[in-house]
């Protein structure tokens, strides 16, 4: 009998639970040459090691996926290998690698008409130049994967497409005004389509925007959204950016007190899924103490 799940942190805690056990019947049916359950149940607990921050188990899923795939395998099936095969590889900074993944997947979906596909490239490539610092060709291929989700009419990937365009707009060329309202309007599609974890991006871009507009209190309150949605979602590396930025805003309130508990907090999460960015949460907190 299926086991019942209260919402999405239940979710994630079975995921949690059973992490062994899925990725050892990923092995088991790549090696029974059950090639639809392999990708499957890779498919299924992708997401779970993503937000976790078990990147190397999903490369290494995928790697699996990927080996049993050929001429044989279904060309819809292949770019969704290619694609969550780039994106785990983006996450650890193979991006030669990810690059190529992505060049196959975007020819495939020109080939098969997949608009909405090539759009998930599009922005999965953006990404991918943006943690190489490659940020116009970051922000182009955003903008192109939103026209392209237009077309589709798809919220969800609208929101994290525009998210993306505002993120940019803030950080990089220092656009808060209209990257406020890239943000707002995401914000909206992300909600229609009850996307938490892409409310809770949302809301830490927002929070870092107000922040950057000097207004301290509204960004504390959309941090702690971001806190909340990314907690309930099960997004661990997501809820620690979200608590570090919330230190800095702590900090220009004159609250080094709760910027303290927000950073250790921060650090807890990063060291129990041992993500780079604890080293730098760690050396934030060692100039607070001192």
């Amino acid at each position: 009998m299926p086991e019942p799940l209260a919402d999405g942190r239940a979710a994630m805690a079975w995921f949690g639970a059973e992490r062994a056990v899925l990725l050892a019947a990923v092995e088991h049916a790549a090696a029974l040459g059950l090639d639809e359950h392999c990708w499957q149940l890779a498919w299924a607990a992708s997401e779970f090691l993503h937000r976790a921050g078990h990147w190397h188990d999903l490369a290494r899923s995928w790697e699996t996926v990927s080996a049993r795939s050929g001429p044989h395998t279904e060309s819809g099936v292949l770019v969704r290998v290619e694609r969550r095969l780039a994106f785990a590889y983006s996450l650890l900074d193979r991006f030669d690698e990810a690059h190529g993944l992505l060049d196959r997947a975007l020819e495939r979906c020109r080939d098969l008409g997949l608009s909405e596909g090539e759009g998930h490239v599009h922005q999965l490539r953006g990404y991918v130049w943006r943690r190489q610092g490659e940020f116009d060709a970051a922000i182009a291929c955003n903008r192109r994967a939103l026209e392209l989700y237009r077309t589709a009419g798809h919220q969800g990937c609208q929101a994290i497409a525009l998210n993306s365009i505002g993120w940019h707009r803030a950080t990089v060329d220092g656009e808060y005004r209209e990257a406020l309202a890239d943000c707002k309007a995401a914000l909206g599609f992300a909600e229609a389509a009850d996307d938490r974890a892409g409310q809770a991006a949302i809301q830490d871009s927002l929070g870092y925007i107000r922040h950057h507009l000097g207004q301290y209190d509204r960004a504390v309150d959309h941090y702690l959204r971001s806190v909340a949605l990314s907690r309930d979602a099960g997004a661990r590396s997501g809820e620690a950016a979200a608590l570090a930025n919330l230190a800095e805003t702590h900090l220009a309130l004159n609250a080094p007190d709760h910027a303290l508990d927000a950073w250790t907090r921060a650090l807890e999460i990063l060291e129990d899924i041992a993500h780079p960015d604890a080293d730098r949460i760690r050396a934030r907190l060692a100039e607070l103490r001192e």
